[in-house]
């Protein structure tokens, strides 16, 4: 029941905006260290044995599913700087041709003394 949870609580960042990007890693990470420390002290109290167990299979899906999340996070974080970047870079284009009209010496600011 408490990885359950705690692979829900993961989930959260899902709702979070895009641009919190402090809240997202630090549930991200929170929620995978508990998860490694869960699985750590779940080991400790079991019998050491070669064969592969069910709670392994179970601690590991559960790492897989809050990893997941903070990939996830990390992906839109990307896609969403290079779409700003994308969104401001014809801005700037735009800005920096008038600049160089302006500055341009043909155009002169100047009276003319002539």
């Amino acid at each position: 029941m408490p990885t359950t949870l705690i692979v829900v609580i993961s989930w959260v960042s899902f709702w979070l905006e895009v641009d919190s990007i402090p809240g997202r890693i630090t549930l991200g990470v929170t929620t995978l260290l508990t998860i490694s420390t869960e699985s750590r002290d779940q080991q400790a109290n079991l019998a050491p044995v070669s064969y592969v167990k069910a709670l392994d299979v179970w601690m590991g899906a559960c790492t897989m599913f809050v990893f997941a999340a903070v990939l996830e996070f990390t992906i839109v974080n990307c896609l969403a700087r290079r779409k700003s970047s994308l969104i401001a870079e014809p801005h700037a284009k735009i800005k920096s041709f008038i600049i160089d009209i302006v500055s341009s010496p043909l155009i002169s600011t100047h009276p003319s003394s002539g």
